[in-house]
């Protein structure tokens, strides 16, 4: 049972590692700087 948790909490991190790389790379172009404030918290 426990490995299940660490599996899954290791994917979710990595997720939110993924996720944070490319709203500070691939979405500034495209956003507001309003909306990757909002992004980037809702990220943490």
């Amino acid at each position: 049972m426990t490995r299940i948790f660490l599996v899954i909490a290791s994917i979710l991190g990595g997720l939110s590692v993924v996720a944070g790389s490319f709203a500070s790379h691939a979405l500034k172009e495209k956003f507001s700087q309003y909306f990757l404030d909002i992004f980037q918290t809702g990220a943490r």
